[in-house]
């Protein structure tokens, strides 16, 4: 039995974390394909990512799916033929498989499956109305050719397609997960998608020389997938075959790429974030501000007592009494206008920068929701990237979006170092990552044991929230989210934390990555 939270082996799992903010809005879907396992770990990587915030549960109704079998123990006895047609309780069946308990598998139960009477069952109604009041999510990973599949598809709130099959008329498609590949040889001409929707007996044409992939639709026959990567890397083509899919792709599906993640938001840029920080007007003061005027307070302070004991020495007839007061006054004002400058950048939520502090970072990509957010720093995590992030900021349309971030470096040679390793491994926003320097980030927690902190960091990813552990100089580890370049940037994220229930604070990032 392995875990939903484990690293991601396939390609296909990836295009599900890809797709899973497409179904934020609904409660059910069906997710079929032309090969019910792809289908199956296309459920499981959307069903990763909505579990972060929900309770989701993933059904089998084809039979013993690998991918979902692995994730329930192996001695399972029940299953869904088991609850819908002997009156097995559903809680018999479920099976939890992460450690917050929001991901649920219902494994297919007893074989041979009568599909036709599965699907059509109207215990699927009464099942989604429990997960609709609950704000959850049903998956149900369905056959392709069963004739009973357009009345499921009508109860539930639309269809996740998975590789070459097409939806009926009118069928509600929530997403399409589709591997990129450059064909080996030219398409058979007038081979058409594989279709949901049944037909006829009589009207099926003769089958193709090698046998078919499903028997009661038409016979396109796909090529085999490209095996699952032991790298985590993203899929998607190289060496040019990117223009020429994207010269092949539909208007809608170029739209919904483009929509889904913008490489480098218009603030991202390089120059932009490396320029002097000005505060707006009306909010707090930056680092460098308040360094100016604790500097300028020394230095007053220090011309203040110098001043003051050249003239009592010359002066004559004053008693030593008076001499020693003086310079302890001297003193005094010096030290005060110094603690009075630092309260005031204390104040402003600013600490000043230590030797240790690492404020570069590698930008990597830019999404426009919560959940692809959260999609991409588990890809990134996987990927290998350290110390994996995102920084939330404001649109123009009043909306939020997250930039994804990645490394925690003292210097600029150290984060370009990790940005030729993103470009070098050829990830999908690779050409557009870049260095930055982001020297604030949201303190949560200090003095986490290096042993505990992956624990830490597990239990507030899996809640959605981007923290990451940086060893101190004493070997402790420090806990923090997003990185920023001022103070007022760290803003929504610190709202979030404070919803979570904790005390954050901004601060100067300091430490290395793990």
């Amino acid at each position: 039995m392995t875990t939903p939270f484990g690293p991601i082996l396939s390609m296909w799992e990836a295009e599900g974390h890809r797709h899973a903010e497409a179904l934020d809005a609904c409660a059910g879907a069906v997710i079929i394909g032309e090969r019910p396992s792809t289908a199956a770990e296309v459920a499981l990587g959307i069903a990763r990512v909505q579990a972060r915030r929900r309770r989701v549960a993933v059904a089998d109704t084809v039979g013993e799916l690998g991918p979902l079998e692995d994730l329930v123990p192996r001695d399972a006895p029940y299953g869904l033929v088991d609850s819908f047609f002997y009156g097995v309780s559903l809680q018999k069946i479920a099976y939890t498989v992460d450690p917050a308990k929001n991901l649920i598998i219902f494994p297919s139960g007893a074989t041979p499956i009568d599909h036709e009477a599965l699907l059509s069952s109207d215990r699927w109604v009464k099942l989604l109305d429990g997960f609709r009041a609950a704000e959850g999510l049903l998956l149900i990973v369905a056959p392709a050719e069963s004739s009973a599949l357009s009345a499921l598809i009508q109860v539930m709130d639309g269809v996740v397609l998975v590789g070459n099959v097409a939806a009926a008329p009118g069928t509600r498609v929530l997403a399409h997960a589709r591997l990129p590949v450059i064909p080996a040889r030219p398409t058979p001409v007038g081979s058409t998608p594989i279709s949901v929707a049944a037909i006829p007996q009589s009207a099926s044409p003769p089958p193709p020389p090698s046998p078919p992939l499903y028997s009661a639709v038409t016979g396109h026959y796909p090529p085999e997938p490209p095996p699952a990567l032991e790298q985590h890397d993203e899929p998607q083509p190289h060496d040019g075959a990117d223009e020429e899919h994207a010269a092949h792709e539909e208007p809608a599906e170029r739209e919904e790429r483009e929509g889904e993640t913008a490489l480098v938001p218009p603030w991202a840029r390089e120059d932009v974030f490396n320029a002097p920080a000005t505060p707006p007007p009306g909010t707090a003061k930056t680092l460098s501000f308040w360094i100016a005027i604790i500097v300028g307070a020394i230095i007053a302070a220090a011309l203040l007592t110098w001043a003051t004991t050249a003239m009592l020495s010359r002066g004559r007839g004053v008693d030593s009494f008076n001499s020693d007061s003086a310079r302890t006054l001297a003193h005094a004002a010096a030290a005060g206008a110094t603690a009075n400058a630092a309260k005031v950048a204390g104040d402003s939520g600013a600490n000043i920068a230590a030797a240790d502090s690492a404020p570069y970072s590698v930008v990597l990509a830019d999404v426009s929701s919560a959940t692809g957010a959260n999609s991409e720093l588990d890809l990134q995590t996987e990927n290998g990237m350290p110390a994996v992030t995102y920084a939330p900021y404001t649109r123009a349309d009043g909306g939020l979006s997250y930039t994804i971030l990645a490394g925690a470096a003292r210097d600029s040679a150290g984060a370009d170092s990790l940005l030729q390793v993103v470009r070098a491994k050829k990830f999908r926003t690779a050409q557009a990552a870049h260095v930055v320097r982001l020297p604030y980030a949201v303190r949560i927690q200090t003095g986490v044991s290096t042993d505990q902190a992956s624990m830490f960091v597990h239990a507030y990813v899996s809640k959605g929230l981007p923290v990451y552990p940086l060893v101190q100089s004493d070997g402790s580890a420090t806990l923090y989210a997003g990185a920023f370049r001022t103070i007022e940037q760290a803003q929504p994220l610190m709202t979030s934390f404070r919803a979570n229930g904790d005390q954050p604070t901004v601060t100067i990032r300091t430490g290395r990555a793990f």
